[in-house]
């Protein structure tokens, strides 16, 4: 899982102060439920990498917002980076500048991918597999340069889930990696074996055909038909 590291610009821890402190006329209330809002609309929307710059001394949008907002970021699997200027507040000037933000602007140059494995785990969790679908067509849109779509990682989050007796959600991830990788017998098999589990002996032949007519020499495939009573 990608996720951004906390920057402290100059070094130093943050003023202490700014931790749920108001100025005077400042409903801080507010501010903070409006900040802890705003991120749930497009969160899951990401298809690039997100800068946040805060200045630590920062009174009327406290830092805590930011640190919510980069929770939400992480639990959602986004590539984002939280930048913390210690002595800025709420607009940040020439003076925040310094060597690590050509680490930054090189780290906006060349993103690193999100996996799609979290991405499917977390539409899984949130919406089944209505939105795991929908999510798997938005990362085939936002293509290989945003999204890591590892055979491996997805197979295992598959059988992660056959293992919690959520056989359906399984399949579900097992289709969306045949779909990415059409020509691997593994991920067929996979997908057999899970149907094999649910009852469906139609599917699972199908998929163990499959994952035989790609790897002839696939022992898993070859006993897996004999157990469902059909011939290799």
């Amino acid at each position: 899982v990608v996720t951004g590291p906390v920057v402290d610009e100059r070094a130093r821890p943050l003023p202490a102060t700014f931790l749920r402190t108001a100025p005077p006329g400042v409903d801080w209330t507010s501010v903070a439920a409006r900040e802890r809002r705003s991120p749930v609309a497009w969160i899951h929307e990401l298809d690039v990498p997100l800068l946040v710059l805060q200045g630590g001394s920062d009174r009327s949008t406290p830092p805590d917002g930011a640190l919510d907002l980069a929770r939400a970021l992480e639990q959602a699997g986004a590539v984002y980076e939280l930048w913390i200027a210690a002595g800025g507040d709420h607009t940040l000037g020439r003076q925040h500048r310094d060597a690590r933000l050509a680490r930054t602007i090189d780290w906006f140059q060349h993103p690193r991918t999100r996996p799609l494995a979290r991405v499917l785990e977390r539409a899984i969790d949130e919406g089944g597999v209505a939105l795991a679908r929908k999510r798997y067509a938005q990362a085939r849109k936002a293509g290989a340069g945003r999204i890591d779509f590892g055979e491996r990682d997805v197979n295992t989050l598959g059988y992660i889930l056959l293992g919690q007796g959520r056989t359906a959600h399984a399949i579900a991830v097992f289709e969306i990696n045949t779909q990415a990788h059409p020509r691997s017998a593994n991920v067929w098999d996979s997908l057999g074996e899970a149907h094999a589990l649910a009852g469906d002996k139609v599917r699972a032949i199908r998929s163990y055909r499959k994952a035989l007519a790609l790897d002839p020499a696939s022992a898993s495939a070859k006993a897996a038909l004999q157990r469902l009573g059909v011939e290799p």
